[in-house]
């Protein structure tokens, strides 16, 4: 009798879910499979705390990704950022700041697409500069205050931005 209900069941269940195996290569497209090996790498790198080596495979990981219709979206903005916080480890702050504002021109080019991936890309960014370079937050702040930029902005990072731009200024 068991052995009846769960064949039924996965008959029934097969209806709904197609049991067909895809390839990595047909889901992400031949060029991003290809970083998955690369991207396996660097998390162990980064469990072993081995900042410089996962940076290596995370760069190679963007590369690849550069070179695909994953430029500049969503998921080749997330290893950029995975590489600006094994740059920050390493202490390479000026390197950080730097991949964190190549976050933030990727999703400013595919605006209005991603806003709210904008919004927290400048968050992050306005962070990083309150703790490495004061003189960039401050321009930051600014920036984000200007009509144009602030109509734009939700009314949770609005409170944020004025919370760690008073903080600052004083």
């Amino acid at each position: 009798m068991l052995k009846i209900i769960n064949f039924t069941f996965a008959r029934k269940f097969s209806k709904f879910v197609s049991i067909e195996e895809k390839t990595p290569e047909s889901l992400l497209g031949p060029g991003a499979a290809e970083s998955i090996s690369e991207y396996t790498k660097a998390m162990e790198y980064c469990q072993k705390q081995n900042w410089q080596k996962a940076e290596e495979e995370l760069q190679k990981v963007s590369q690849i990704l550069s070179n695909t219709s994953h430029n500049a979206e969503p998921s080749h903005n997330f290893i950029i950022q995975r590489i600006a916080l094994t740059q920050r480890s390493q202490g390479k702050f000026s390197d950080c700041e730097l991949s964190l504002e190549k976050v933030v021109e990727n999703y400013r080019q595919k605006y209005p697409k991603y806003i709210s991936q904008l919004e927290l890309s400048y968050q992050t960014l306005y962070k990083q500069y309150l703790s490495s370079n004061l003189t960039k937050a401050l321009r930051l702040g600014e920036i984000l205050q200007r009509e144009k930029h602030w109509n734009t902005l939700k009314k949770e990072t609005q409170k944020n931005v004025k919370f760690m731009y008073a903080v600052i200024y004083k």
